[in-house]
Parts: C-alpha cells; sequence; structure tokens
C-alpha cells in the first residue's frame, strides 16, 4: 500500500468514526462499531510517518503504545488522558498502537470496547515520588474509568509489520 493510500485509509476510517459517533450521541443508540484502521507493512514503508502526518493536519497529539510488551493498562491510561485534556481543551489525541497483531485479549477486550464507544476498566497507576520517579517496590493505585461516549477526536489506528 503506498503512502497516500495509508493515508486515505486513516482519513476514511476517521471520517466514518465521526459519523458512528454523532449518530450514537444523537440517537443513543447505534448498531455498528468504530474501526480502528490497521496499517500494515515492512519496516521502512512510512506507515508511522503516515500517522505523523495525519495527526499533524489535524493538530492532535500523537501517543505511540507497543502491544507486543507494554500492558493494555497503558491504553487505559492514554484513552484517560486524552479525555481529560479533550474535556479541557477540545484537543484531538490519536493513539498508535505499534505490532497490533500481538494484542493479547486484555488489550482486544479494550479495544472492542472503544470500537463500541464506551470505555469501562479500571486504571492501574504506580505511585510516584516528588520528581516522577516511580516508587519501589511499585505500590499500585486504581482507579475505575467509566466513559459512555469517547469523543470522535480520540482516534485509534494500528500498525504491524507482515510476519
Amino acid at each position: 500500500m503506498s503512502f497516500q493510500q495509508m493515508k486515505t485509509v486513516i482519513a476514511n476510517a476517521y471520517n466514518q468514526n465521526a459519523e458512528y459517533v454523532r449518530m450514537k450521541n444523537a440517537s443513543g443508540v447505534f448498531e455498528g462499531k468504530r474501526r480502528i484502521p490497521v496499517l500494515s507493512g515492512d519496516s521502512g514503508t512510512g506507515k508511522t510517518a503516515c500517522v505523523e502526518e495525519f495527526a499533524k493536519e489535524r493538530g492532535f497529539e500523537l501517543l505511540r503504545i507497543d502491544c507486543s510488551f507494554e500492558p493494555a493498562n497503558f491504553l487505559v491510561v492514554h484513552l484517560h488522558q486524552a479525555l481529560g485534556r479533550f474535556r479541557k481543551d477540545s484537543s484531538g489525541t490519536i493513539i498508535l498502537l505499534d505490532n497490533i497483531n500481538e494484542a493479547d485479549e486484555e488489550w482486544l477486550s479494550l479495544l472492542d470496547q472503544y470500537s463500541r464507544n464506551f470505555l469501562d476498566a479500571t486504571m492501574k497507576l504506580g505511585k510516584v515520588d516528588d520528581q516522577g520517579e516511580v516508587i519501589h517496590p511499585v505500590e499500585w493505585t486504581s482507579h475505575a474509568v467509566k466513559v459512555a461516549s469517547i469523543p470522535e477526536q480520540i482516534f485509534v489506528v494500528g500498525e504491524m509489520r507482515p510476519e
């Protein structure tokens, strides 16, 4: 897939998702799901650059998470932070999931919630000291995160390399 084709895939998915969110918010109920576009290709084909360009054009922040080794909790944390920024100043966020094909069951459950435009999860946070360093041994705190509707300006994109 060429760079321009990847960009078209992302733009189309974003527009479809925006329409889905608007319809669901207007009616309270809407069949279907948000689409998570997945760009596939070898290293160096421009997958990440395409998402970076799309985010820059929209004025959105870009966050990256690697599904192959980072816990699914990172998605909850980033979605929660993106929602906070959106509520504060209507800023958008694109969350790029590297190696989405390596997502485990916990990841897939959260992605399904995002696709159905809600989030009901527990966010685990490590305690930090005054300098922002994680205190060892790690003491975790848990916070319930319940969101009835995720704004269209919070957009998840996946990327993977062929096996």
